[in-house]
């Protein structure tokens, strides 16, 4: 089961943030906590309320790629193979796991699996993230994208950096490449981009710079 964007078995170590975050009425506590997925022995993150798991499956051979799948209940959702590494963020009301999937060494994507009001996952949520920061370039001409999962506010708004470099909008063929890095604040009951923060704001408010 699935929904579409229009428009727009062990528990690993755990990270946790707690960074305070402006949002444009006040401060929402940045707090997740992130459970990482290699290619290797069988795994799960398990969701705050404990009634749902993300799982890495071991392998059926050591030439095999691992799978992984959703579990809430009796129901499972096939979550396909883990090619390299990922990361499992979990809202802190259970009702959703961002996937950081760091498939190749150039091409990082963002999921997003719901447990409510069923087991899914959004399709194209990635592109919604990637759609904004094209904005920022000359069409096509997005040469690097790297998505990066800081956590959750309260609010189930899922924070996340880009880190990209492209050629600037309208501009004339073989300019030199920009870097660019902006955070985002990704409202996920309505799956939309609520608001964004200029590079040096975001990292300062989080406390890290992954683009660096």
């Amino acid at each position: 089961m699935s929904t579409w964007i229009h428009k727009s078995t062990l528990v690993g170590a755990s990270i946790v943030l707690g960074y305070v975050l402006a949002s444009g009425t006040g401060s929402s506590l940045l707090e997740s906590r992130r459970v990482e997925f290699v290619r290797g022995p069988a795994k799960q993150a398990q969701s705050p309320n404990g009634k749902a798991s993300i799982m890495l499956l071991a392998p059926v051979n050591e030439d095999a790629d691992p799978k992984m799948e959703a579990v809430s209940g009796n129901n499972r959702l096939s979550l396909g193979s883990l090619q390299r590494s990922a990361f499992i963020f979990w809202s802190p009301d259970s009702s959703a796991a961002a996937l950081w999937d760091l498939a190749y060494s150039n091409h990082y994507l963002v999921r997003l699996i719901r447990t409510t009001p069923a087991l899914s996952e959004v399709r194209g949520f990635d592109a919604l993230i990637k759609h904004r920061a094209l904005r920022e370039f000359h069409p096509g001409e997005l040469i690097h994208y790297w998505p990066y999962v800081e956590g959750w506010t309260r609010q189930n708004e899922l924070a996340v950096v880009v880190c990209a470099d492209g050629a600037p909008p309208k501009s004339p063929i073989n300019t030199r490449l920009v870097g660019f890095q902006r955070g985002y604040l990704i409202d996920t009951d309505k799956i939309e981009i609520r608001s964004e923060f200029p590079a040096a704001e975001f990292m300062e408010r989080i406390g890290t710079n992954p683009c660096e």
